[in-house]
C-alpha cells in the first residue's frame, strides 16, 4: 500500500490507523488563492526551519497578517455579522498584536450586527499536510460561534473540514466534516449522523472534541493545540491542552503524538470529495447554529448581540493566537 501523502520528511505515516514506514510518494502540493476580498497581494512566507523541522509555512508574531486575506462578503452562514476589511479591523483595534500574540476581536453592542473578523489563507492545499493551530483564547460568550476551517470551491462539492466549531458558552468544540453526496462515516465513534452530506437541511458528520476543547474551559487551562492531518487515506484531529502539548510537533511525527481524538476514514468515503481546501479562522455570531439554539431563537440572538448592556457579557469574544503552521 502505498502511504498517504508520503515525501522525505514522512518516515512513518498512518494507513487505516496502522503504522508503516514511508519511503515513496508525493505530499500534497499548495497552491496561491486568489485574494478574496482583500487590496493586498503579498506571498505568504516560508518559514526558514532548521533541517529536522516539517515547517513549510508558520503564521505567527508581526507577520501572521502576511498568510491571509480579510473575507468582507455577507455571511454565508446568515449571522448577524459584519466582516470588516483589513483597514477597518485595524482602524477599529480588531487586529493586533502584543508580545507575538495576535488578537482578532469583535465589535458587539452598537446597535447594529457585530463587526468581527473572518481570515482566509491565501494559499489553498491538497492532500497531505498538517494544519496546527496554537490558540490562547477561544472566543466564548452567549450568541459567539467561532470556527477554525477550511473549505474547497463550488461548496460543497469539494468538501470542508472544521476543526473547530463551538457556540454560546460550550466547553467542547464539534469537528465536523460536509460534503457532496456519497461519502459516509460508518463506525466512527460518537458521530453525529454517519452521512456527511450537506445542503437541503443536512448538518455533515461531527463528533465532540474532548472536555475543555472550548469555550470558558479552554480558556482557563490556557488554550492549547489542534492538529488537522489530511491524508488520501483519513482525516485526523488532535487537541493537546497547554500542559499536554509535544515537544516534536514541527518534527511532523504523527505516529508519537498519540491516538487522535478523532479519525476520520475515507473507506466509505473516496478522497476525491475534499480538494484545493483553504484555511479559515473566523467569530460569528447567531445565525444558522448559534443562533437556532439561543433561548428564544435567532431574533433574541441578534437583540441580545446589538445591545450595548451587554457588551461586558461579551468581552470573551476574541481570539489569541500563538501561531498556524503548515507542516510538510
Amino acid at each position: 500500500t502505498i502511504c498517504p501523502s508520503a515525501d522525505a520528511s514522512f518516515k512513518n505515516c498512518r494507513v487505516q490507523n496502522k503504522s508503516q514506514d514511508c519511503t515513496s510518494g508525493e505530499s500534497g502540493t499548495a497552491t496561491t488563492a486568489a485574494p478574496s476580498n482583500s487590496a493586498a497581494t503579498t506571498a505568504a512566507p516560508t518559514t526558514a526551519a532548521p533541517s529536522n523541522s516539517a515547517v513549510t509555512l508558520d503564521c505567527s508574531g508581526d507577520t501572521f497578517i502576511d498568510c491571509w486575506t480579510f473575507f468582507s462578503a455577507p455571511d454565508p452562514t446568515h449571522g448577524d455579522v459584519v466582516y470588516v476589511p483589513e483597514s477597518t479591523a485595524m482602524d477599529l483595534g480588531l487586529y493586533s498584536v502584543q508580545d507575538d500574540v495576535v488578537y482578532l476581536k469583535s465589535l458587539v453592542g452598537q446597535n447594529g450586527p457585530a463587526k468581527s473578523i473572518r481570515l482566509q489563507s491565501r494559499k489553498v492545499y491538497q492532500a497531505g499536510h498538517v494544519f496546527l493551530i496554537d490558540i490562547q483564547h477561544m472566543p466564548t460568550g452567549q450568541g459567539t460561534w467561532p470556527a477554525w476551517w477550511s473549505f474547497g470551491p463550488d461548496w460543497p462539492n469539494n468538501g470542508e473540514i472544521d476543526t473547530i466549531e463551538t457556540v454560546n458558552i460550550e466547553n467542547v468544540v464539534q469537528s465536523t466534516l460536509h460534503t457532496s453526496d456519497g461519502c459516509y462515516m460508518y463506525g466512527v465513534d460518537g458521530i453525529s449522523t454517519p452521512n456527511c452530506v450537506s445542503g437541503q437541511g443536512q448538518s455533515g458528520c461531527g463528533v465532540n472534541g474532548p472536555d475543555n476543547s472550548g469555550g470558558p474551559g479552554f480558556n482557563a487551562n490556557g488554550g492549547g493545540v489542534f492538529a488537522t492531518q489530511w491524508t488520501t487515506e483519513a482525516i485526523y484531529i488532535w487537541f493537546w491542552p497547554r500542559d499536554k502539548i509535544p515537544a516534536d510537533l514541527d518534527q511532523g511525527n504523527t505516529l508519537s503524538w498519540g491516538t487522535p481524538y478523532v479519525t476520520f476514514p475515507f473507506w466509505n468515503c473516496p478522497s476525491w470529495h475534499f480538494n484545493d481546501q483553504q484555511l479559515v479562522i473566523n467569530l460569528d455570531f447567531c445565525g444558522d447554529w448559534a443562533g437556532s439554539v439561543f433561548p428564544g431563537g435567532n431574533q433574541a440572538c441578534i437583540e441580545y448581540v446589538q445591545n450595548p448592556a451587554n457588551i461586558g457579557a461579551l468581552s470573551e469574544a476574541y481570539w489569541a493566537i500563538n501561531y498556524v503552521k503548515v507542516l510538510f
